[in-house]
C-alpha cells in the first residue's frame, strides 16, 4: 500500500544458525522502540 517492507528483524552477535536466531535473538524493532527512535502505529 505505501511501496515499502515491513519485517520483523531478529540478531545476535553471538549466535550463527538463523533458527537459534530466530528463537533466542534480540528483536531489533523492540530496541529501535526503546531507543525512541521510532513510535508504533496502530
Amino acid at each position: 500500500m505505501y511501496g515499502r517492507y515491513v519485517a520483523d528483524v531478529f540478531y545476535s552477535p553471538t549466535l550463527k544458525d538463523k533458527e537459534a536466531v530466530a528463537e533466542e535473538g534480540i528483536f531489533l524493532n523492540l530496541e529501535i522502540l526503546k531507543a525512541g527512535l521510532a513510535k508504533m502505529m496502530l
